[in-house]
Formats: C-alpha cells, sequence, structure tokens
C-alpha cells in the first residue's frame, strides 16, 4: 500500500520564526542559521512564514526572499512547507506560483476570517490546482 501523502515526515516540523534586524529588515544570516539549526537538531521538515514567522506582516518582497532563503538553505536535506497565506487569492495564488517555482515541497493555506465553507472550498480549490505535491490547511 502506497502513502497517500507524497511528502514523508514523521518527527518534528517547526514552524520558523522570521528573524529581523533592528531596522526591521530580514536578518538573512539569522534567518540561514535557524534552518540550519533546526536541521542540525534532527526536525525533519521546516514550516516557513506561518503565524510563527511573521507572514501578516511580510511585504510581497520580503515574502519571497525569505521563501528563497528557506528553500535554498535548507538544500533538499529536509522538506520544506512554504505558507503563502494573505489576504488576497491573487497575492496566495502568486505565492503558490513561488513557492512552486522555488522546489518547495509543499504549501501552507489559510482562509481569511470569516470566508464561508463554499468560499474556503473555492479559495482552497484554486490553491490546490496550482499543483502542490502537499497542501496543508490551517484553521
Amino acid at each position: 500500500m502506497s502513502d497517500p501523502c507524497p511528502v514523508a515526515m514523521r518527527g518534528i516540523v517547526p514552524s520558523l520564526n522570521t528573524p529581523f534586524t533592528d531596522d526591521d529588515r530580514i536578518d538573512e544570516t539569522g534567518l540561514r542559521r535557524e534552518v540550519d539549526h533546526v536541521i542540525e537538531a534532527g526536525c525533519v521538515g521546516i514550516l516557513a512564514m506561518a503565524v510563527a514567522g511573521e507572514s501578516a506582516g511580510l511585504s510581497p518582497d520580503e515574502a519571497d526572499r525569505t521563501a528563497s532563503i528557506v528553500v535554498e538553505q535548507a538544500g533538499g536535506r529536509v522538506p520544506v512547507i512554504l505558507s503563502v497565506t494573505a489576504e488576497d487569492q491573487d497575492e496566495r495564488l502568486r505565492r503558490a506560483g513561488l513557492a512552486l517555482a522555488s522546489r518547495a515541497d509543499g504549501i501552507l493555506c489559510q482562509a481569511p476570517a470569516g470566508t464561508d465553507r463554499a468560499g474556503r472550498r473555492d479559495l482552497l480549490g484554486r490553491i490546490a490546482d496550482a499543483g502542490p505535491p502537499l497542501l496543508m490547511i490551517q484553521d
């Protein structure tokens, strides 16, 4: 019997914090160290740009750079799941495209608060149609 999940992970998958410098820019060196640290600590995957990763406060450029750094630094050593959560569906789809282009192993998405069942189905269905190997839904 095959595993229904295309991304095999059994163990700890931490949600990374996004470190910032004193002048409120992404601390790229710190982020790379954080990725290395969780891998060296034995974590089996990485979740980036979720709530702990300050995703709501990242500009599109910052989100793009954060995603790029995490995937690059992980270097295929562990699966990487990138959050594409945003208030705007076009931005969610743009981030999903970037995640797929960067070869992320999965996508996390949360529907905005107050979205009804049909709206969630449409929103998440369009993200799933983008073709991520794994779609994780955050409530």
